[in-house]
């Protein structure tokens, strides 16, 4: 008795001379070869199914943000990075820090105030502190203009605050120490052993300083005639948006919810606030999302002058944007929700002040 495989069954075939052994051989060889592909078959979807199931619960390392250790900045790396606006006053500063860690929402707030201008910015799904920039356009169009510079901006101050806020201050001291940062009509340089702050000098006006940082850290004032190395365009004014403050002794940022001295204390009277930015779930400084998972190369910065060439940054910046200047109602009660931009905390590099 023999067994052939026939829809693979096995059945009794009885033996005939007529066979013979060549046929025999071939018989058993077909027999073979059937069974060899479904072993190859069956191999092929235990190995697919495991595949399936090793990416469905293992997400590849590039695409897992802790996989990505952020960048780590030297010390003049982070002075390279922060030198075009280590110089902008305190206020401005702090809203335009955590508004690069909001890439995407600086991109479409530049969109939206080129063609509407101020209309309906309080009103928009951006950062807070984005929204603060939005009334700025000189800063804005510097941000949108440049986003590489502004994204490693963003990434550096999301993950070395502290060593970004003590670059600016290094900058700072170095511009004072040659004569270059000193108190004017427009800003009021309060210089002190361990730091420089840099407030309005008009309690309701900001400016925004126009200058070259190649020149300005490291040459003396008056080494080239009268002319000074940092200048102002026009004033913008102060609102209720400046709801985030330098704290320099700390290294940090910190809600002031418009209470404290300085230039707090001095603008305080002429501003109307506003729910949209003086509210309890903006006490808690946060970060854009995925700051940590992106990398960027170091040391992009201002050399080569490239921050007086057009764009809206360094000498050029400050031409051909008054359709962006907020109109009416600059200081009045804004409408408009904030949609959640700082949710969540951000390491010990931010805090609050009570």
């Amino acid at each position: 008795m023999m067994c052939a495989n026939t829809r693979n069954v096995c059945h009794p075939v009885a033996y005939h001379p007529m066979h013979g052994s060549t046929a025999r051989f071939r018989f058993m060889e077909s027999c073979m070869r059937v069974a060899h592909r479904k072993l190859q078959a069956a191999a092929f979807a235990v190995a697919l199914t495991g595949a399936a199931s090793l990416v469905a619960t293992r997400p590849l390392a590039a695409q897992d943000p802790a996989a990505s250790p952020a960048i780590m900045r030297s010390a003049a790396q982070l002075e390279q990075l922060v030198g075009p606006i280590a110089l902008y006053a305190d206020p401005l500063l702090a809203q335009l820090l955590l508004a690069a860690t909001f890439p995407d929402h600086v991109r479409d707030a530049a969109a939206h105030v080129r063609a509407n201008g101020a209309k309906d910015i309080d009103a928009q799904p951006w950062d807070v502190s984005v929204k603060a920039i939005a009334h700025y356009p000189t800063v804005l169009n510097l941000m949108d203009s440049k986003p590489e510079w502004m994204d490693e901006l963003g990434q550096a101050y999301a993950t070395q605050s502290a060593d970004v806020m003590a670059a600016i201050q290094r900058l700072r001291q170095a511009a004072v120490a040659r004569g270059n940062l000193v108190t004017t009509p427009e800003h009021q340089v309060v210089v002190e052993p361990s730091q420089v702050a840099i407030w309005p000098a008009n309690p309701r006006v900001i400016y925004v300083p126009v200058y070259d940082p190649d020149v300005v850290y490291v040459r003396y004032a008056g080494s080239y005639g009268p002319r000074p190395y940092v200048s102002f365009g026009f004033g913008y004014p102060v609102g209720p948006w400046f709801i985030y403050d330098t704290d320099w002794p700390r290294f940090r940022l910190v809600y002031s919810g418009w209470v404290g001295g300085g230039w707090i204390a001095r603008s305080r009277p002429y501003v109307v606030l506003s729910p949209v930015c003086v509210h309890e779930r903006c006490r808690t400084i946060a970060v854009g999302p995925g700051r940590y998972a992106r990398r960027y190369g170091g040391g992009r910065g201002w050399g080569g002058g490239e921050w007086n060439r057009g764009g809206g940054g360094g000498g050029g910046g400050h031409g051909g944007v008054r359709e962006g200047v907020p109109e009416g109602g600059r200081e009045g009660s804004h409408e408009g929700g904030h949609e959640g931009g700082h949710a969540g905390g951000h390491g010990s590099g931010h805090g609050r002040r009570r």
